[in-house]
């Protein structure tokens, strides 16, 4: 007990839920721009074989909306709306690069501004990258799998590969936030740790779906707001993980020297 009273104090002194909020922040920024622009790279794309995941049951009904809107907007996109889409969407990874400096309690000299966003925009393509090539093999896989076996067992094997997704994007943005260069195993722990606690809050989400009626208390924002609660949680989530990669790598840096 005392030695999880300590990891919550540790955690706490981080400040990871005021890191969380100014991701969230930073992330209703980039999400819009990001499916806009995947959109217009790689075509119309389909989110239903994602949003079927539990693991975004709370964001699904406003994704489904932000997919409708990017899909006009895309149509008649010139290039000042790709040029302030791209930076808006690095600027949710520029912006973790600086949080992951607080919570390294990084002192070094920073790296310049255009190198950072340089590297956000590549980081930005990959996930766009990786959003398609998920739904691609899952798609493929699902159409392909429910020829041999049941249903269940079909879903089963989706939600394994959407988790293992979901544990490639923890740790993707784990290292890129991390301002010292270790080796991508260091990372492993804490984003394992992200995408369990990614997993526990999605089913409470889904258990406070069934049983409330956010309609009712909110009206025509219940969407919204579900969705930012849900943005907010996962980005705890995630936070803590970086946390916890920050304090094993200082950790072994002490014991290496």
């Amino acid at each position: 007990m005392n030695k999880i009273i300590s990891l919550y104090k540790f955690i706490r002194d981080k400040r990871f839920s005021t890191i969380a909020g100014t991701l969230v922040y930073f992330f209703l920024m980039c999400i819009t721009p990001l499916i806009m622009l995947t959109t217009l790279i790689f075509g119309k794309f389909d989110l239903q074989i994602l949003l079927s995941s539990n693991l975004l049951s709370g964001a699904a009904s406003f994704l489904v909306y932000l997919k409708e809107q990017a899909d006009v907007a895309s149509k008649s996109a010139g290039i000042i709306l790709i040029a302030t889409s791209l930076y808006s969407c690095t600027s949710f990874f520029y912006h973790l690069r600086k949080s992951g400096e607080i919570i390294y309690d990084f002192d070094r000299r920073r790296e310049g501004g255009i190198i950072l966003r340089i590297k956000s925009l590549l980081y930005v393509l990959c996930i766009m990258i990786v959003i398609i090539l998920t739904i691609s093999v899952s798609l493929f896989g699902k159409n392909l799998l429910s020829k041999f076996i049941t249903k269940a067992v079909s879903s089963a094997i989706i939600f394994i590969v959407l988790t293992a997704f979901c544990f490639f994007i923890s740790l993707a943005l784990n290292v890129f936030a991390s301002p010292i260069k270790s080796k991508i195993k260091s990372y492993i722990s804490g984003s394992l740790l992200t995408t369990l606690l990614w997993i526990i809050v999605a089913s409470l989400f889904n258990v406070y779906l069934s049983l409330a009626n956010p309609n009712k208390l909110y009206g025509a924002i219940a969407v919204l707001f579900i969705f930012l609660l849900w943005c907010y949680a996962m980005m705890c989530s995630f936070v803590i993980g970086i946390i916890i990669n920050s304090s094993l790598i200082s950790k072994n840096k002490k014991k290496n020297r």
